[in-house]
């Protein structure tokens, strides 16, 4: 890209298509390998970290043919996505009641810093796995754009080839997410106090074509899922009521991806469609179902009052294809021989995602190639990473959920955790509740 290129004209903000274009030139071909070469030039890991440090801050990276800068877009589009009540690059600190001094890559980048005893090529890797997280959090940024110019499934699509070029030969080859509709979920699950901001962004979603909206359901179910029974547990001491009454804004993004993927499913069945194809769609939504079993299955939760017409276009295909649903439903019984998403709960997926990339920075086995969706959803191939993702969450469990529990009113909890027990007693509550519904 030229200087004449990158130049921006005075009063005038980038297109969401601009806005990518730019990125694709940092994410496609040589410009990260530049970056970092830069920086590792400079003859230290300590003096490497600064220059990806002071790059990452001002969003603008040092390289032989000169700065490449991405600062004035990055600032329109943090502007815009303030305007729409989220914060992105930014985490919430919820004891001192304010949003961190630093963006979220640079408190990795740091966290890293303060514990790095690494040498020769895991340096190398553990600098592009930064750079890389980095730019992961600015696709995150963008999606929230993608509404701005009225062709928000196209955008979607756009997005989506800049998270495989991120994930691609050119960079560090770490996998943080399989799709750019899981991205929505890393840049809002932080804590943002506007929430009424949820409630417009799910009026955004439902303008999504299929395809786009397919995946999102999906994703949302099953992180909901994974949210809500950590919650539960941790906080509501098993009290739906005050699960409901305190998650007032989850409950109706899980009302809206149950509904997608119960009529996607009665479309299945319709179809003729069987196989592996219809047992994901069953799987996640078991795992949205697993959140609140008898709220979704005849305890009308209040905070879904205004949305009762898509509780009973649920309700109704749900009791119309209960049987073929229950079927598909025990073949996703969690037990201890093989790894199974309802067993996996944390407080928030951001910071699942923060565990993850720091066990890859100190050489986790393989941690690199599992992405977040392979913990939250079925795998299409049972069996095939299992044992990879059981051992991940086990880790992520010990060296992250335990080393640093969450200091609650109800004390202190770990913020992720595995526990097949907790999946198999969910598991039983959905089919018990299920068999015994009545309208």
């Amino acid at each position: 890209m030229t200087k004449a290129a990158r130049r921006r004209v005075p009063g005038r903000e980038e297109t969401f298509q601009e806005v990518c274009n730019l990125l694709e030139g940092f994410l496609s071909g040589p410009t990260r390998r530049d970056v970092l070469a830069e920086a590792t030039g400079t003859g230290s890991l300590e003096k490497a970290l600064g220059v990806l440090r002071k790059g990452m801050r001002s969003h603008a990276f040092p390289t032989a043919g000169g700065v490449r800068s991405l600062k004035e877009a990055v600032k329109a589009l943090e502007e815009r996505t303030r305007g729409d009540g989220f914060q992105v690059l930014r985490d919430w600190d919820g004891k001192a009641g304010r949003l961190n001094r630093e963006i979220i890559p640079v408190d990795m980048l740091d966290y890293f810093h303060a514990r790095v005893e690494l040498e020769g090529p895991e340096q190398e890797r553990a600098l592009a796995t930064l750079l890389d997280y980095y730019f992961l959090y600015l696709l995150a940024l963008a999606v929230l754009r993608v509404w701005d110019d009225g062709h928000p499934t196209e955008n979607l699509r756009r997005l989506n080839e800049l998270v495989e070029a991120l994930q691609g030969s050119d960079g560090s080859g770490h996998r943080f997410v399989d799709d750019a509709e899981t991205l929505l979920w890393i840049a809002v699950s932080a804590y943002h106090p506007d929430t009424d901001a949820y409630f417009r962004l799910l009026e955004k979603a439902r303008e999504l074509e299929e395809e786009p909206r397919d995946r999102l359901a999906s994703i949302t179910a099953s992180i909901m899922g994974s949210h809500l029974r950590w919650g539960l547990v941790a906080l509501y001491q098993e009290s739906f009521l005050r699960l409901r009454k305190d998650n007032d804004t989850d409950y109706p993004w899980l009302l809206f991806a149950l509904a997608h993927l119960v009529q996607r499913y009665d479309g299945m069945l319709q179809t003729g469609v069987d196989g592996v194809e219809r047992r994901e769609v069953a799987g996640a939504i078991l795992n949205g179902l697993t959140s609140d079993p008898p709220g979704f299955t005849g305890d009308w939760p209040r905070s879904l009052e205004a949305h009762r017409e898509e509780y009973e276009a649920f309700a109704d295909l749900y009791l119309e294809h209960r049987d073929a649903l229950l079927e598909d439903f025990r073949k996703e019984r969690p037990n201890r021989e093989h790894y199974s998403p309802l067993s996996f709960h944390f407080n928030f997926p951001h910071n699942v995602l923060k565990a993850m990339v720091a066990t890859a920075l100190w050489g986790g086995r393989d941690s690199h190639l599992l992405p977040l969706n392979a913990l939250v959803t079925r795998d299409l191939e049972p069996g095939a990473r299992g044992a990879d993702r059981e051992r991940l969450a086990r880790s992520l469990m010990m060296d992250f959920g335990r080393a640093s529990p969450e200091r609650t009113t109800a004390g202190e909890v770990v913020v992720i955790v595995y526990d097949p027990r907790v999946g198999l007693d969910r598991f039983n509550q959905v089919l018990r509740e299920s068999v015994r519904w009545k309208r």
